[in-house]
């Protein structure tokens, strides 16, 4: 993903390229268009999209990320 779309992840140049960024619009509209396309694909309502042990390290390490966290009443232990 974040070859294809670096702005989606946290922080390319430092190597935290997962989970996606929640900071910007384009992780969002990616996501939109992703999930509209297997709509069209699959008949299937339901989807299992994991995530049940995501590495929130990237975001608490980011700064961008961080902020916004706290500016949304989140933390770690939220996510």
């Amino acid at each position: 993903w974040c070859d294809g779309y670096p702005e989606i992840c946290p922080d390319v140049a430092n190597s935290c390229l997962e989970p996606l960024n929640p900071t910007t619009s384009a992780t969002f509209d990616l996501i939109e268009g992703l999930f509209a396309d297997l709509n069209d694909i699959f008949p299937e309502t339901l989807m299992h999209l994991g995530g049940d042990e995501v590495n929130t390290a990237c975001w608490t390490n980011t700064k961008e990320v961080a902020d916004w966290m706290a500016d949304n009443d989140m933390d770690e232990s939220s996510t």
